[in-house]
């Protein structure tokens, strides 16, 4: 379940790239099916969603939805800093 709106957005992001209907902010994407043409077109939508430009590396180094929505939230506030 989210616990933040960062989260709540990438499970909206990433669910149907999967064609899952629910997503586990836990869950490993790359151990649902995700591969890397699918972590390209999630790096677009993050670009838009966000304006934050992620990439392959990351999202392998940080396979689930919390991970993301840390590193997503992380750059926004460096930032702004």
């Amino acid at each position: 379940m989210p616990s933040t709106p960062t989260e709540a957005r990438l499970v909206e992001l990433i669910a149907p790239l999967l064609g899952l209907e629910q997503l586990g902010v836990e869950e490993d994407i790359f151990l649902l099916g995700g591969h890397s043409l699918l972590g390209t077109q999630l790096i677009v939508r993050v670009a838009e969603a966000f304006g934050v430009e992620l990439s392959l590396r990351t999202l392998f180094s940080k396979p689930s939805v919390r991970e993301l929505a840390v590193e997503i939230e992380r750059v926004v506030r460096a930032r702004l800093a």
